[in-house]
C-alpha cells in the first residue's frame, strides 16, 4: 500500500499535502499547495511557530512519516 501510485500520487505526496491541510485549518487560513512531486516542488513554507500540531506538520512536510499508519499513531 506504501508504494502505489496513482497517476503520480503515492502515500508520501499524500501526506505532504495532509500537512498542507492540516496547516490551513491550524492557522484558519487557505493554503493553496497543490504538487505531484513535493522534492521538485520550492513552495514557500511559512513559519510553524505556535501552530497548532505544528510538529506533525513539519513533519509531513519534510516526508518522515513513512506511512500512513505512522502518520495515525502521531494524531493519536
Amino acid at each position: 500500500m506504501d508504494t502505489i501510485s496513482d497517476e503520480g500520487l503515492t502515500v508520501k505526496i499524500e501526506i505532504y499535502h495532509l500537512g498542507w491541510i492540516l496547516y490551513s485549518i491550524s492557522v484558519w487560513q487557505v493554503c493553496e499547495v497543490y504538487c505531484f512531486n513535493p522534492e521538485q516542488a520550492n513552495p514557500l513554507v511559512p513559519s510553524l511557530e505556535g501552530v497548532l500540531f505544528a510538529d506533525i506538520i513539519q513533519k509531513c512536510w519534510s516526508h518522515s512519516y513513512i506511512n500512513a499508519e505512522k502518520l495515525q499513531m502521531a494524531l493519536v
